[in-house]
């Protein structure tokens, strides 16, 4: 039988890899399989970027959404159950950090060359930076919120409209 959760946790490994993305990222790919060198260079910019306190931070604010979500699903479980899958879960995700770390820096990588990459890193522990990754967390935890809302209407809506166009489908209310 499967979990009646599954939908609320693969909504959450969906979303993490979002969570983990700057906000306004976008340059071109510079090369296809990074240097260990460069690699450590990526590496070097996601520490002074505290990437993974912008994480935890992130993920701290999308558990207890999705640990509702959960409940909802699945009212039988009970709060020591729901607990105990919210904690399974940031457990398996923090031990496993230095791996997401490193898929990451590859991934910068292919995006900065390495000289950017330090220059990104000495702009992030720069005054301006530091205030940067300090407020980070507490805006990501402001908007998660508002965000989750903003596209569950966006969602809503365009089913809604999209129900009114398709054939032979009951007019209701999603």
């Amino acid at each position: 039988m499967k979990p009646p959760f599954k939908p609320a946790i693969l909504r959450l490994v969906v979303l993490l890899p979002l969570l983990m993305a700057p906000i306004g990222a976008g340059a071109q790919p510079v090369e296809a399989t990074p240097s260990e060198s460069h690699i450590s260079a990526a590496l070097d910019l996601l520490a002074a970027t505290h990437a993974i306190d912008t994480f935890n931070a992130r993920l701290d604010a999308l558990v207890p959404l999705e640990t509702a979500q959960i409940k909802r699903a699945a009212p039988s479980l009970n709060d020591s159950q729901v607990a105990l899958i919210e904690k399974r879960l940031r457990d398996s995700l923090t031990t496993r950090q230095s791996e997401l770390l490193r898929i990451q820096a590859i991934e910068y990588a292919r995006h900065f060359d390495e000289k950017e990459l330090h220059d990104l890193a000495a702009f992030y522990r720069s005054d301006v930076g530091q205030k940067y990754i300090t407020a980070s967390p507490a805006i990501a935890q402001e908007l998660a919120p508002v965000l989750q809302k903003w596209v569950q209407d966006v969602v809503e809506g365009t089913l809604q409209d999209l129900l009114k166009t398709l054939p032979n489908t009951p007019k209701q209310k999603l």
